[in-house]
């Protein structure tokens, strides 16, 4: 028990991100956490489900969440328990904050204990070698629970994948197949800066 809180708080310690809590200190008995005013994901769907009737409400979920698990990633550190009851939303604003790393693998602890089924990866369940793709799996069947999930159907779909080759490798692959990069916007202004010097050699040529 004593090893799995300083696992635990070690781990979440070291890392600062706006949608992680945040790890204060640790006692004998417990961890000192920030507080979160706030509810589970899986309050919410329950008690407002009105509130990801809104596409805006569900893209800023997905960024946050996504933004989360990408710097743990960043700080080769898998979560390994993803699920609506780890994710916490606020009261105020309705901000992601991703909380227990009580199962979390990382470099320095690579002894992990622990899963939800239902949301843990082939590989988990056989206890088998786990990477990014594993946090991917358990990513795909949170949007999977969401309201009118259904859009994100080939994301979903190429998440869980049995295999985790078939998945996307990183969540950057992910974060860009559900909010793709719109190129066209960066022409327009480009388009009217060539037009503008175009109009400008003329008037000097014709000078």
């Amino acid at each position: 028990y004593q090893e799995a809180l300083r696992k635990e708080f070690e781990t979440g310690y070291r890392l600062e991100h706006p949608n992680l809590v945040r790890y204060i200190s640790r006692t004998e008995d417990g961890i000192l956490m920030e507080y979160v005013d706030g509810e589970t994901l899986s309050q919410r769907l329950s008690n407002h489900p009105d509130y990801f009737e809104s596409k805006k409400n569900t893209e800023k979920f997905l960024r946050q969440l996504l933004d989360a698990v990408a710097c743990l990633h960043s700080q080769q550190v898998l979560h390994l328990d993803l699920k609506p009851d780890n994710i916490m939303l606020t009261h105020i604003n309705s901000d992601v904050k991703l909380i227990d790393l009580g199962c979390c693998y990382s470099d320095t602890f690579a002894d992990t204990q622990g899963r939800t089924n239902g949301f843990a990866a082939p590989e988990q369940l056989s206890a088998g070698a786990v990477d990014e793709r594993t946090d991917i799996f358990a990513v795909g069947k949170i949007i999977e629970k969401l309201p009118h999930h259904h859009i994100y159907n080939k994301v979903i779909a190429r998440c869980t994948a049995e295999s985790p080759e078939d998945r996307y490798q990183t969540i950057e692959d992910l974060q860009n197949a559900l909010f793709p990069k719109r190129r066209h916007r960066l022409l327009v202004p480009l388009v009217i800066l060539a037009l503008v010097l175009t109009l400008s050699l003329d008037r000097k040529s014709v000078v």
